[in-house]
Formats: C-alpha cells, sequence, structure tokens
C-alpha cells in the first residue's frame, strides 16, 4: 500500500482488501514500502504517514481483522522508529535480496 499510506487510506484500504476478498479477517497484512513514491525518501512525512498506518493495522489487528501485521523493506531506521511508539510489534520484515541488491542481513 505504498499510495495508501496515511491512518484513513490505511484504514479504507484495510477495509477494501476485506470486501474485495469477501472475508472477515486477513491472516497477514502488511506495508509494502516505508514511503510514498512521490516524497524523497528521508522526507519527514514518510516516517509520519508510517506511523499513522501502523496506528490504523494495529487497531484493525485488535479488532481481529487482521491476524498478524509487519512490513516489507523496511531498513533498520525503518523499523527502529516504528518500535518507538508501536504497540504490536511487526510478525516480519519482507527483506529485498537479490544479486542486484546485495544487502547485509
Amino acid at each position: 500500500m505504498p499510495h495508501n499510506q496515511r491512518l484513513s487510506r490505511a484504514q479504507n484500504s484495510i477495509e477494501e482488501s476485506l470486501r474485495r476478498l469477501q472475508v472477515d479477517y486477513i491472516d497477514l497484512f502488511i506495508i509494502h514500502w516505508p514511503g510514498l513514491y512521490a516524497v524523497k525518501a528521508n522526507d519527514p512525512l514518510n516516517a509520519k504517514l508510517r506511523a499513522e498506518s501502523w496506528t490504523a493495522m494495529e487497531h484493525m489487528y485488535r479488532m481481529g481483522k487482521l491476524r498478524a501485521i509487519g512490513v516489507s523493506n523496511y531498513e533498520i531506521r525503518h523499523l527502529e522508529q516504528l518500535l518507538s511508539t508501536a504497540t504490536v510489534q511487526p510478525a516480519l520484515n519482507q527483506c529485498e535480496y537479490h544479486p542486484h541488491f546485495d544487502q547485509r542481513l
């Protein structure tokens, strides 16, 4: 949900996914990317929107609509920011790893 980061947009994205899948809950829901495509990576807006999106996911997790929540493509700095305010720890961080992006894990 790179373009759906923000409290209301994340909430709507989750509800839309539930409706389209015709289910009462989703086993795992992740934030795919730590920022918006149209915003520079180090712009403080990205951190604000990540936090808002995580808050929406935590809410839906507590309601039982999401069984697990996680992130994708987060670097250590993103995880540290998230964990400083999160009340639910991410179930996973789906890492990008391939020959053209050899990062140390």
